[in-house]
């Protein structure tokens, strides 16, 4: 039997993605552990140099990331991906994770505002 009053608990899956990105440090209520990948548009070659870096802050550690890396880490400790070591490199960051909240109101069966509906329909109409 289960008490009306109390909200369900949720786990959303997700994933970000970003090109040229840098993260500032930062902690997440996400539910387990993440996964971050970087990667570029040449061929990876087992010596690839270092193109961004992982770091823990508080920890005083970072980590070097070459294109092809995956790094799964603890979300709950402070955390920020640098910009790119060269800026002449295109780098995609792609991180995947679960979160125990439902950030940025991604709540589909909420009514869209006046406002919000105009802008689908500039959307769609363009």
């Amino acid at each position: 039997m289960s008490n009306t009053n109390q909200p369900a608990s949720r786990i959303y899956g997700a994933f970000t993605s970003g090109v040229n990105v840098y993260l500032n440090a930062h902690q997440d209520k996400d539910f387990t552990y993440c996964a971050t990948s970087i990667h570029m548009r040449d061929q990876y070659q087992p010596s690839q140099r270092i193109v961004a870096y992982f770091a823990f802050t508080k920890l005083g550690i970072a980590i070097p990331l070459r294109p092809g890396d995956v790094l799964f880490f603890n979300p709950l400790e402070e955390h920020c991906i640098s910009s790119r070591c060269c800026n002449d490199d295109d780098i995609y960051c792609l991180s995947l994770y679960l979160k125990s909240d439902n950030i940025g109101l991604n709540d589909n069966s909420k009514e869209l505002t006046p406002q919000q509906e105009y802008l689908l329909n500039v959307y769609n109409n363009n």
